[in-house]
């Protein structure tokens, strides 16, 4: 299993929060019935995962590496800023090219 990094989500039966076992209790969530619905979210986030890391190394053009750095939402909030940046040298050009 991969290592945790600063800002992943941790599920709440790692944070050893009494709220999880109580959950169960209140709604009637089995153990088997919660395993299918992890199975499926998790296949959910497999498939979005690697799309996004592929965007991510593409903006930051380093291949992937400043994500497996820094993780996902902070390559992604990194990626918004060269994306303003990039926006403000387009206005430039623009603004130049209209003079």
């Amino acid at each position: 299993m991969a290592e945790k990094v600063e800002g992943d989500y941790l599920w709440p039966h790692e944070t050893g929060s009494p709220e999880y076992h109580g959950y169960e209790a209140v709604y009637g969530i089995t153990p088997a019935y919660r395993e299918v619905h992890v199975r499926e979210l998790m296949r959910y986030i497999g498939s979005i995962r690697s799309p996004l890391i592929n965007l991510l190394a593409r903006v930051h053009r380093d291949g992937g590496h400043h994500t497996g750095k820094v993780g996902v939402l902070q390559a992604c909030l990194d990626a918004e800023e060269v994306y303003l940046a990039l926006r403000a040298v387009i206005e430039e050009l623009e603004g130049a090219a209209k003079t």
